[in-house]
């Protein structure tokens, strides 16, 4: 019973902030500020009912570090716990343009100043990078981009797409790896707190004076970090 009621309650919330955030992100037309405020609002109202032990290792080095590229794993829907906790001081995400057509929770990413990006047409793929390139140095932001490019619930890591690697390189700024546990392959929404996020902020990679040549030297070098950064994690929430 339980765990229909947090499934149901899941999305609503989602929809009851998105709907709150609808004419201040339009008024702050494409603002951080949007992000950062929206988050808030869902961790206010939705941690408490979903009820999961989150506890956060090296947040100061994400506050910290701007502009960066910020890459880590990508579970499920429920990340968004996580993005609240972590995800809310001049951070935006570069998401799939198929949530722009989620009704309200779409427009409100976008007009919080998150980027779309069109997969599997490498010509857009590649002008969205540019946007995202000039943005970040401009505002001086860091930008979430999950490298797996889908979410994953297997414990292996799936092949890292190029597009985090290739903008970092190009902004010439560093990567910031964060680490989620693999609460989604452990969690029971029937039990008072369904589980563990423990979330955990690794050292940045500087990318000053690579090019693009480095990319697959340097995505081995980031999912390996990953790999065990993914393994230490999990032994520390007890999965």
């Amino acid at each position: 019973m339980l765990k229909t009621l947090r499934l149901i309650y899941f999305p609503i919330t989602i929809l009851v902030v998105s709907l709150v955030m609808l004419p201040i992100s339009i008024i702050r037309f494409r603002s951080v500020k949007n992000t950062e405020l929206f988050l808030k609002l869902y961790k206010a109202i939705t941690m408490p009912f979903m009820g999961f032990n989150v506890k956060i290792f090296n947040r100061e080095i994400i506050d910290n570090t701007k502009p960066a590229v910020v890459v880590g794993n990508h579970q499920h829907n429920f990340d968004i716990m996580m993005a609240s906790e972590v995800f809310a001081y001049r951070i935006v995400s570069l998401g799939k343009r198929q949530i722009s057509f989620l009704p309200f929770f779409g427009q409100i990413f976008w007009l919080a100043g998150n980027i779309l990006i069109t997969r599997g047409n490498k010509k857009s793929a590649m002008k969205t990078m540019k946007t995202i390139e000039n943005y970040i140095r401009k505002k001086k932001l860091g930008i979430v981009i999950f490298p797996e490019g889908h979410r994953n619930t297997k414990e292996e890591l799936l092949p890292f797409k190029k597009g985090a690697f290739y903008t970092a390189i190009n902004c010439q700024v560093p990567i910031v790896p964060f680490v989620v546990s693999q609460y989604a392959r452990h969690m029971d929404l029937n039990k008072k707190c369904p589980g563990n996020i423990y979330i955990q902020a690794l050292d940045p990679i500087s990318t000053e004076g690579l090019t693009e040549k480095d990319i697959p030297e340097l995505i081995t070098k980031v999912r390996a970090i990953l790999d065990q950064g993914i393994k230490d994690i999990n032994k520390k929430a007890g999965y």
